[in-house]
């Protein structure tokens, strides 16, 4: 992935980066060489269907087991842990206390969002990304990036550049891991 190049990520760091994007790939049926047609069709998906999409299209445990496999290095400079509470179970009951949990953000301070400051210089929907990670302290809405994805005009972002892909695989591999320690609550 040209992408990284740009980064200041490690070589090993590089690998598990493109681990984590091939796992996101195989899973929406990525092949050959064109990515549009695959991302547009499950980003489309997602929006239509909401998160059922997800649960059908990945294996919590498949990803879990992945996500162990990458170096405690790489996933600080991707992400940083939020403490969350739990006012709600996964399925939707009022809990009587809240639960404390702990959860992924970005990591503003990573090399991630350095790598993506770096790409916004020259593109301004990813400037619109870093600008509201930066604001929430973490990744902003799916709502919105799908916004930037899909564009006002119905004008889709090229996903033949390995940026978008980036942003993508790991927003959404985040979402799942939340909503997997959501879950895990009720356990």
């Amino acid at each position: 992935m040209d992408t990284l190049n740009q980064s200041e990520f490690t070589a090993s760091e590089k690998e598990d980066i493109v681990k984590m994007v091939d796992f996101f790939e195989s899973k929406i049926s990525v092949s050959g060489n064109d990515f549009n047609k695959p991302y547009k069709e499950f980003i489309q998906s997602l929006v239509n269907d909401g998160n059922s999409i997800l649960d059908s299209t990945f294996n919590y445990e498949e990803q879990r087991e992945m996500l162990t496999s990458i170096n405690a290095n790489t996933k600080s400079e991707i992400w940083s842990k939020a403490k969350s509470r739990a006012f709600y179970s996964f399925n939707g009951e009022k809990l009587k206390e809240p639960i404390k949990y702990e959860s992924l953000a970005i990591s503003i301070d990573g090399k991630y969002i350095k790598l993506l400051d770096k790409i916004a210089k020259k593109d301004e929907k990813i400037k619109y990304y870093v600008t509201k990670a930066k604001e929430a302290g973490d990744f902003p809405m799916f709502y919105n990036l799908s916004g930037l994805l899909i564009g006002v005009d119905n004008k889709w972002v090229d996903f033949n550049e390995g940026h978008w892909r980036l942003i993508v695989s790991i927003q959404i591999l985040t979402m799942l891991e939340n909503d997997k320690r959501h879950m895990e609550l009720a356990e």
